[in-house]
């Protein structure tokens, strides 16, 4: 008799400590807002159901991590190009002049008008910031129009570093870039770095193409056009002074 109350004991054990737990797993289940007892329902196997998002996996983490490695990149070859710019230059020192006295004919056609300074301005950041509108749009075409509008720029730049540099001095001229360079330059990177991201972006999934664009046009508002905005105020200062 008593072998066989304590094999009901053994018996019953298990069912009382089954109730327990499922006693408890409803009460999570009420904790967490699903306001009934029953289970949920299974999930559509058609439909992928993502994990929880953890710092580490944030989606605007990750996207800011991308800009900064294509802003980094973008400036290495930025930096690249003006080198390659004053290469080119001296080891072609006839196509080189050729090139900058045409760009010196129009610059002298420009200042030989008689223009104010609000207009120089206006001339000098609408410019700058139509360009590097244009170059950021058109990102979406894979990120190719940004990467070569910063490759071109960088090459001027380093044509002018070479001729100028030749007959002021390469420090002067740097002193006269660095002013209003110091936020252009930057400015510009990024604009080319949200039309980078834009095409990158699109590329990996095509869906709401309208939302990724607007989203960077705000940025580019907000962010790059102050700064470009400044920059032509100190170039244009620069200029009157002169």
């Amino acid at each position: 008799m008593k072998k066989l109350k304590q094999m009901e004991q053994g018996i019953q054990m298990p069912r009382n400590a089954g109730l327990f737990t499922t006693n408890i797993a409803h009460a999570l289940a009420r904790g967490m807002g699903w306001g009934s007892c029953e289970p949920p329902e299974p999930a559509d196997e058609g439909k992928s159901v993502k994990p929880p998002l953890t710092p580490e996996a944030s989606p605007l983490k990750a996207g800011q991590l991308t800009l900064k490695l294509i802003f980094a990149l973008l400036s290495i070859l930025f930096l690249g190009s003006c080198y390659l710019g004053y290469f080119l230059a001296e080891a072609y020192p006839d196509l080189a002049k050729k090139e900058m006295e045409d760009l010196r004919e129009f610059f002298r056609t420009f200042v030989s008008r008689d223009i104010s300074p609000l207009e120089i301005f206006l001339i000098i950041f609408l410019n700058n910031s139509i360009k590097s509108f244009f170059a950021m749009i058109l990102g979406v075409f894979f990120g190719i129009v940004p990467v070569l509008f910063i490759f071109l720029n960088g090459l001027i730049i380093g044509f002018f570093a070479k001729f100028l540099g030749e007959e002021m001095g390469i420090l002067k001229f740097v002193f006269l870039l660095l002013p209003h360079g110091i936020l252009e330059i930057p400015a510009v990177i990024l604009a080319c770095s949200y039309g980078v991201q834009l095409g990158i972006s699109l590329i990996k999934d095509r869906k709401g193409l309208g939302k990724k664009i607007k989203v960077s046009v705000i940025k580019f508002f907000k962010i790059v056009v102050p700064m470009l905005f400044v920059a032509a105020a100190i170039e244009t200062l620069l200029i009157v002074i002169r």
